[in-house]
C-alpha cells in the first residue's frame, strides 16, 4: 500500500489556487450540468426565487460557480 501525505498549506497558495481554478473553469459549468444532470438550473432558479422573497438591500455571492 503506497500512502502519500499532501502538503495542504501549498494547496491555499494564491498563486497555486489560481492556477488550479484557470485549468477547470472552461470545463466548470458543462461538467455541474453534467454531474447534475441538468438539476443544476433548477438549483439556481429556485436559490435565486428563495433570496428575491427575503427582499434583501444586498446579496454576496460567494463561490457558486463561473457566471
Amino acid at each position: 500500500m503506497n500512502v502519500q501525505f499532501l502538503d495542504i498549506a501549498s494547496y491555499a497558495e494564491p498563486e497555486r489556487v489560481r492556477k488550479m481554478f484557470g485549468s477547470i473553469a472552461r470545463r466548470y459549468d458543462l461538467a455541474n450540468h453534467v454531474l447534475s444532470c441538468g438539476a443544476d438550473f433548477y438549483w439556481r432558479k429556485r436559490a435565486a426565487e428563495i433570496v428575491a422573497g427575503w427582499r434583501p438591500n444586498s446579496i454576496m455571492d460567494l463561490a457558486t460557480g463561473t457566471g
